[in-house]
């Protein structure tokens, strides 16, 4: 076997960074067969510490055949899960408790159908990039060659990044770093670019963390960042760059779910994004409890009395223990265990020790603690409550108080932190729930949604007196003057700067039955990371930096407490844009006529529309997603293609018994339809209505063939 390659003076960095970070080519098959030879025979002595001297020393192979093994064929094999349990121990035991193996299994253990149709080629296009790498570096280090690697690298981030794949996100955006450094490129013939590099570099590092693959690697992946990284002095950069404020998909087991039940998938985004470069006014925060629900309105789908939709602590019975793992965090999460049903504690600091005590009223409270250690610790809290023996989701009694073996505790953000820029007070909220103030969104495939639709979580921002939180932007206009945010320390300290940005106008043209609560287009280019809310000033039209913005999600909502009718608003599969030219305006038309979108099968003798895949569009081809107490109960009708007469429509129905396995997920949308034809027809057509939606009124749509 080969010494340890990793443990080595920073000096020695670069010379052997082609190791570090593209540990595929450094590997043969044969090193990887003898690590698994060797790993089967001390696994079957039981001997944990060879194992983990085993890890320590061979960390490439170890790392190689932890994925291989958590992404292969399913299911595993019993010596394949002896393999997985052998490798958690080990590197648990060598690399500081790291939770990498297991983070790694659990997430792919969970990824969805469609997100495997979307990994396995993003995988692929790695496989060959890296390839490329080798050929290059072996033959004329074309500089044409490494460009083109860099912008592979960091698109192929980004398609893991849509997946949730922090793993193999971090890995491609190694491979970009490598390339724009100057570690092989010729000076002379230019393309060096330390920026883009240092950007790469805190993306691999922030993603590596995120899945706790700390160790030599991680160490030296952080360092060679910070060497990168601009410093106070030196010139401010353009803005601009990837979308550093999002994450990935669910690196957590799984996200949990309403209504005191298992939920689906996880959410992409946030952590500790690399922060834009801001030199400027560097502002303490000091964290603040924000425990009214309606001291702002924030851009967010789940802050209202509706806690059924609230984030779910699940415990089991007593003495159980639950981390966050729902929340995409840099920062271990305290650990939760249960006392009784109208008590639980608190391990905070991570010692074993639950020493802080909450009791449960029954009533909507705040908790605050601490979440990090030593320079990362900083206070957190959140809302909390629980469910109802009889309690109602989506006009259904369920069951969602504590029971004995079963308790939920609904938890709500309320984390905020405040400073003053000049005599402007500025407070952000960690509305997104990852502990980091003033981050990227994340994105959620909650219950209710159509494949691939995910719900947007983000951070705000409420400027001075105003009661309207607006959503967390890299640039924003503060007393008529645009500056542009950036975080340190998890949002503890609040860099602002001024910004020269030209604008024109975007004014919201919405037909419906309420005016939308919000609507946020996302811009690009410069302003990727940044977000406007359009709906804040009705119809009077907004502004905004000049360039290209598209939907990123909004909602509509009516009524109050218990009895509220919402909705959210989020972009087609094809994203809608509309282009802002300086001193121009630009109109951006959604709402009304709405119509359903659907998917039915031709059965021979019966056509069977699809409850599951029944939405709401609108006249842009927008999503009307999660319709909450106002789900649709379209009539169908089927006729022959070409035929000018429908059959009698028949009514789509909903669950009605509160046991149904999935109930939670099937009553957000109405069950499947099969419509009897009585003889075999090879072509049909069908048609969707619903004459008076309690919310949305009227939906219709054409008809539809196969």
């Amino acid at each position: 076997m080969k010494p340890t390659r990793f443990v080595r003076p920073f000096v020695l960095f670069l010379a052997c960074i082609t190791f570090v970070f593209v540990a595929a080519r450094a590997e043969s098959q044969s090193e990887l067969d003898e690590f698994r030879a060797k790993l089967v025979e001390l696994i079957k002595v039981d001997d944990k510490e060879a194992i983990a001297k085993l890890v320590k020393s061979n960390q490439d192979e170890a790392e190689q055949h932890v994925a291989m093994l958590c992404w292969g064929t399913r299911p595993l094999s019993g010596d394949q899960k002896k393999q997985i349990a052998a490798l958690d121990v080990a590197w648990q035991t060598t690399f500081a408790k790291s939770n990498f193996v297991n983070k790694m299994y659990g997430f792919y253990s969970q990824l969805g159908t469609n997100s495997w149709k979307e990994w396995a080629p993003a995988k692929a296009k790695l496989d060959e990039a890296l390839a490329l790498f080798d050929e290059n570096l072996k033959g004329t280090r074309d500089p044409a060659v490494w460009d083109d690697l860099a912008s592979r690298g960091e698109a192929l981030a980004k398609d893991f990044d849509s997946v949730g794949d922090h793993y193999y996100s971090a890995r491609a955006w190694s491979l970009a770093a490598l390339v724009l450094d100057d570690i092989y490129r010729d000076k002379a013939k230019g393309g060096i670019d330390y920026s883009r590099a240092a950007k790469a570099y805190d993306e691999a590092r922030r993603h590596y963390l995120y899945v706790e693959f700390n160790g030599p690697r991680y160490d030296q992946v952080k360092a060679r960042a910070a060497a990168l990284a601009p410093k106070e002095s030196d010139p401010k950069p353009k803005a601009g760059g990837g979308d550093a404020g999002k994450g990935g998909e669910g690196g957590e087991a799984g996200k949990g779910g309403e209504g005191g039940e298992a939920g689906d998938g996880g959410g992409q985004g946030g952590g500790e994004a690399a922060a834009p470069v801001v030199v400027g006014v560097s502002i303490p925060m000091t964290f603040q409890m924000v425990e009214k629900l309606d001291a702002f309105e924030r851009p967010h789908f789940m802050f209202d009395d509706i806690y059924q939709l609230w984030r779910p602590i699940q415990f089991g019975e007593n003495g159980s223990v639950q981390t966050l793992k729902d929340i995409s965090t840099v920062t271990p999460s305290p650990k939760f265990r249960r006392v009784t049903g109208a008590q639980y504690e608190i391990d905070a600091e991570l010692d074993g020790n639950f020493e802080q005590p909450v009791s449960i009223t029954g009533n909507r409270q705040p908790v605050t603690f601490t979440v990090g250690t030593g320079d990362t610790a900083r206070p957190w809290g959140f809302l909390f409550t629980i469910g109802l023996e009889k309690d109602i989701y989506q006009g259904l009694q369920v069951h969602l108080g504590p029971a004995d073996k079963q308790l939920s505790i609904y938890t709500c953000a309320a984390a905020s932190v405040v400073g003053k820029f000049g005599e402007t007070q500025l407070r952000v909220l960690d509305d997104n729930f990852n502990a980091v103030y003033g981050d990227g969104p994340q994105l959620w495939p909650y219950w209710g949604m159509s494949d691939g639709a995910t719900q947007p979580e983000m951070d705000s921002i409420v400027v001075g007196a105003e009661k309207r939180a607006r959503p967390w932007s890299e640039y924003v206009n503060l007393g008529g003057k645009w500056h542009q945010l950036a975080i340190e320390k998890f949002g503890t300290v609040l860099k602002v700067a001024p910004a020269e940005v030209t604008t024109g106008t975007v004014k919201l043209d919405f037909k419906g039955p309420v005016w939308p609560s919000w609507l946020v287009l996302k811009g690009s280019g410069t302003y990727e990371n940044s977000y406007i809310d359009i709906a804040a000033e009705g119809k009077k039209g907004v502004a905004v930096p000049a360039g290209e913005w598209s939907l990123f999600f909004g909602e509509l909502r009516k009524g109050s407490k218990q009895q509220t009718m919402k909705c959210l608003i989020l972009p087609p599969a094809t994203p809608m844009s509309w282009t802002v030219v300086a001193g121009k305006e630009a109109v951006v038309k959604l709402g009304e006529p709405f119509r359903f979108d659907f998917k039915f099968d031709n059965l021979g003798e019966s056509v069977n529309v699809i409850g599951p895949s029944v939405g709401v569009l609108g006249k842009e081809g927008e999503r009307y997603e999660r319709l909450w107490n106002c789900v649709v109960t379209p009539e169908c009708e089927w006729r022959k293609a070409g035929a000018k007469k429908g059959s009698k429509p028949e009514k789509m129905l909903h669950v009605i018994d509160p046991l149904a396995k999935d109930v939670f997920t099937l009553l957000w949308k109405p069950l499947d339809l099969a419509m009897a034809t009585k003889e075999k027809v090879d072509k049909v057509e069908v048609h969707l209505f619903e004459k008076k939606n309690k919310f949305l009124g009227a939906i219709d749509s054409p008809w539809k063939g196969e």
